[in-house]
């Protein structure tokens, strides 16, 4: 699970329920990195940022407590971590890659939402129509929630946690549209057994 600092440290509750959670994360920091994953000056400060090599799978990611660098498309990542850093980081990239590289400080644009809890997958179901089980730990895909686009990461953590990160200009409507699927009263575990109908 990501760990942010400064007014990222306390996420602020949007909704709670019986075996569910839905927080607003305040402002992460977004950078977006284009480069030939080949390319050594890229490739290693990547490495010395994460302390893993640019994920080449599709939609994995690597990186730490402190930030998450996310596999986008070929030779394109998202790259998530403490506002206070994301200036700082930035440079620092463009620096040592110069023209090897396109290094967008996005922070700003992007709104993150966690949704944490035993029955997040099944709240996410009401919404998206991307089947979520075969997601793995640290693996992200592309897909929408109530026709906006948004991208998840499946977090490592103690607990099922997934964050959500959708366009900022959109951020309201999605929390609204997960505050629903939290509260609505009908049963949660939609991927459970269940008895056949009477016939």
């Amino acid at each position: 699970m990501l760990q942010w600092t400064e007014t990222l440290d306390g996420p602020r509750s949007l909704v709670t329920g019986q075996t569910i959670a839905l927080v607003t994360i305040e402002d992460p920091g977004f950078i977006e990195i284009r480069g030939q994953r080949s390319d050594r000056s890229l490739s290693k400060a990547i490495r010395a940022l994460t302390g893993s090599p640019p994920p080449s799978e599709p939609w994995s990611s690597t990186g730490n407590d402190h930030l998450r660098l996310i596999w986008r498309g070929p030779d394109r990542w998202w790259l998530l971590l403490p506002r206070i850093e994301a200036t700082k980081v930035a440079a620092d990239f463009t620096m040592t890659c110069g023209k090897k590289a396109v290094i967008a400080e996005l922070t700003g644009a992007v709104a993150a939402l966690r949704l944490v809890g035993a029955s997040a997958p099944e709240v996410l179901a009401r919404l998206c129509p991307l089947d979520l089980t075969a997601v793995a730990p640290l693996q992200a895909r592309a897909t929408t929630l109530n026709d906006i686009p948004v991208t998840l990461l499946r977090e490592a953590a103690g607990v099922v946690s997934w964050l959500v990160l959708v366009p900022r200009s959109f951020a309201f409507d999605v929390a609204q549209d997960l505050a629903w699927a939290v509260k609505t009263t009908a049963p949660l575990d939609l991927f459970g057994k269940r008895e056949p109908p009477p016939v």
